[in-house]
C-alpha cells in the first residue's frame, strides 16, 4: 500500500515538474520580441470590436475561437506583446497538462514522462505558445478531443461523448485544419471497428452533432477559398503566398515538431547529440559484451512482426493521428495547390511525441535509455539556447524606432510589399510601432506597371528631402534585385532619388534615399 502511494507521489511530482518546466520555458522572454505581422493583424482584429471579428469570421474563415478569446483577454489585461501572448503560453501549458493525461491513460508513467519532456522542450511547441495566433490553442484542443473520443469508444459513456462533441467541435473551430483530425480518428474507428462496434450507435450520433456545428465554419472556408482563389475554375484553391511542398516535406515537418528553426547552426546540435550517444552506447557495450549484445538485437528484431500484430490501439490511434493529417494535407497541396505548412499541422504533433517515446522504450531493450534519451534530450536543450538566443524574423519594434530617430517630418517614409498578397499587413506592422510625424505611405513592388498605383505612391512621396523605403524579405527572394527595381522607380520620380544607405535588420531592409543631385 506503501508503494502505491509512493508511486502516485511520485507521479504528481514528476506531472509537476514539467508543466512546471512548460511554464517557465513559454514564458521566458515572452515579450522580448516585437510583434511580427501575423501577430499585429490579430492584436487589430481583437481590439476592433464585435463587428470586425463577426466580419473575420465569417467573410475571411478566420477560425474564431481564438479571435472571441483573444478579444476578451486583450479588453481585460491589454494589448502589449506580455498581455496577449499570455493567452497562448496558458494553452501551451495546459496542452503538456493534458497531454501526461491522456499518455498516462493510454501506457503508463514513464511512457508519460518521456513523452510529455518532449512536448515541454520542444523549440516547434515553445514558439507557438509564444506566439499570438491560434496554434497553441488547437494543440490543446486537438490533444484533449483525442482524450475524450478514446475513452468514449473504449468505456461507451455519454459524458466522454458529449466531451469529445465538445472539444472536436471547439479543434475545428480553433483552426480548419482540425477537420483532418476528425478523419484520423474515423478511419481509427474503422479499423478497430470490431473491438470498438458497441460504441457505433453512440458515435455516429456524435459525429452527426459535430457535423452539424462545423457546418457554418465549413461554409465559410469554402466560400472562402473560392473567393481567395479568383472563384470556381481557378487552377489553385491556395494562397499564392504557401510554398509548394516537396515528398520530402514530413520528413522535415517531423524534424521541425522537435526543433522550430532547421538552420545550419542545428549541425552543432546533431554532433553533440552523436558525440554523446556514442560514449554512452560504447560504455554500455563495454559492460555487456558485444556477443550478448548480438544475440539481444537478433532476439528483438525476431520479435517485431509478433509486436506489430498485437500492436495496442492506443499506439494504432497515435499512428493515424500523426500520418493521416500528414499525408492528406500533401495529397491535397498537390493535387488542388499549396496548402502545406508546419504549424497548420501542429494538431499532428503530440501523436509524434508519443510515437518517438514508445520507440524509444522498445529499443531500450538493446540500446540503454540512458544512450537515446539522453542524446535526444541534450540535443533539444542545445536547441533550446538557440531559440532563444537567435534574431527573430521581423523586428518591426526596431525599425519603427530607428526610421522615427532618423526621419524629420518632410521626410516621406515607403513599406515596399513584394506582392497583394503582403499588403496590407507590412504596412500595419510598421504603424503598430511606429511613433513619429513623418508620412507612410506602401509600394506594392508587382504593381509598379500599373500606372494608376504609381500615380499614388508617387503623389505620396511628393518633393521630398529625404525618403526611407522599408523592404521585408521573407521569400527567399533576391533582395539585390528587389531593391534595384525600387531605385529604378525612384530615379523615374519628378523628384528623382537614389539609395544613399542602408541598414539591415535581420530579414528587413531600411534604406535611405536622397535626391540625385544631393546624393554623396
Amino acid at each position: 500500500m506503501q508503494t502505491g502511494l509512493m508511486s502516485k507521489r511520485t507521479l504528481s511530482i514528476g506531472f509537476l515538474l514539467i508543466v512546471t518546466l512548460a511554464f517557465f520555458l513559454r514564458f521566458y522572454n515572452l515579450g522580448a520580441q516585437s510583434y511580427w505581422q501575423d501577430e499585429i493583424i490579430m492584436v487589430n482584429i481583437t481590439t476592433s470590436g464585435f463587428s470586425e471579428i463577426v466580419d473575420q469570421t465569417t467573410q475571411n474563415a478566420r477560425p474564431p475561437l481564438y479571435v472571441v478569446a483573444s478579444s476578451i483577454w486583450a479588453s481585460i489585461f491589454g494589448t502589449s506583446e506580455v498581455a496577449t501572448r499570455s493567452l497562448p503560453m496558458i494553452f501551451s501549458v495546459l496542452a503538456t497538462a493534458v497531454f501526461f493525461i491522456l499518455v498516462r491513460d493510454w501506457y503508463d508513467e514513464k511512457t508519460a514522462i518521456i513523452a510529455t519532456l518532449f512536448m515541454a522542450l520542444s523549440t516547434f511547441q515553445i514558439h507557438h505558445g509564444q506566439n499570438h495566433r491560434y496554434y497553441a490553442l488547437v494543440v490543446l484542443n486537438a490533444t484533449a478531443s483525442t482524450l475524450f473520443f478514446f475513452r468514449a469508444i473504449k468505456n461507451g459513456h455519454w459524458r466522454d461523448f458529449i466531451l469529445w462533441i465538445l472539444l472536436g467541435t471547439a479543434t475545428f473551430y480553433s483552426h480548419t485544419y482540425g477537420i483532418f483530425l476528425y478523419v484520423a480518428q474515423g478511419i481509427f474507428f474503422i479499423l478497430q471497428f470490431t473491438r470498438y462496434r458497441s460504441a457505433l450507435v453512440k458515435g455516429l450520433i456524435s459525429v452527426g452533432v459535430i457535423v452539424v456545428l462545423a457546418l457554418p465554419g465549413i461554409y465559410w472556408r469554402a466560400m472562402e477559398i473560392v473567393a481567395a482563389s479568383g472563384g470556381p475554375d481557378a487552377e489553385s484553391i491556395a494562397p499564392d503566398w504557401i510554398p509548394a511542398p516537396t515528398i520530402f516535406s514530413p520528413i522535415l515537418t517531423t524534424a521541425r515538431f522537435f526543433v522550430y528553426n532547421l538552420t545550419s547552426d542545428q549541425i552543432v546540435t546533431i554532433i553533440v547529440g552523436a558525440v554523446v550517444f556514442v560514449l554512452t552506447f560504447g560504455y554500455f557495450l563495454l559492460r555487456t559484451g558485444l556477443p550478448s549484445w548480438l544475440q539481444s538485437v537478433r532476439s528483438t528484431l525476431s520479435g517485431i512482426p509478433q509486436s506489430l500484430r498485437h500492436m495496442q490501439p492506443e499506439t494504432l490511434l497515435a499512428l493515424c493521428w500523426y500520418i493521416i493529417p500528414i499525408t492528406l494535407v500533401l495529397a491535397v497541396s498537390f493535387v488542388a495547390g499549396p496548402l502545406y505548412l508546419d504549424r497548420y499541422l501542429i494538431i499532428s504533433a503530440p501523436a509524434l511525441y508519443i510515437l518517438v517515446a514508445l520507440f524509444l522504450l522498445w529499443l531500450s531493450r538493446i540500446v540503454p535509455l540512458y544512450s537515446s534519451l539522453g542524446a535526444l534530450l541534450i540535443m533539444l536543450v542545445i536547441a533550446l539556447g538557440m531559440y532563444y538566443t537567435e534574431d527573430k524574423a521581423e523586428p518591426w519594434r526596431e525599425v519603427a524606432d530607428f526610421v522615427a530617430s532618423e526621419s524629420a517630418t518632410d521626410d516621406a517614409i515607403i513599406i515596399s510589399h513584394r506582392s497583394v498578397a503582403s499588403h496590407p499587413s507590412l504596412l500595419q506592422a510598421f504603424e503598430f510601432y511606429y511613433e513619429g510625424d513623418t508620412p507612410v505611405c506602401d509600394l506594392i513592388e508587382s504593381e509598379l506597371d500599373d500606372a494608376e498605383h504609381v500615380e499614388s505612391a508617387e503623389k505620396c512621396i511628393g518633393d521630398v528631402d529625404a525618403l526611407w523605403y522599408v523592404v521585408v524579405d521573407l521569400e527567399n527572394a533576391s533582395i539585390t534585385e528587389r531593391i534595384a527595381e525600387i531605385d529604378e522607380f525612384l530615379a523615374t520620380l519628378p523628384t528623382p532619388l537614389t539609395t544613399v544607405d542602408e541598414q539591415d535588420f535581420n530579414n528587413i531592409r531600411v534604406l535611405h534615399a536622397e535626391p540625385i543631385g544631393d546624393a554623396p
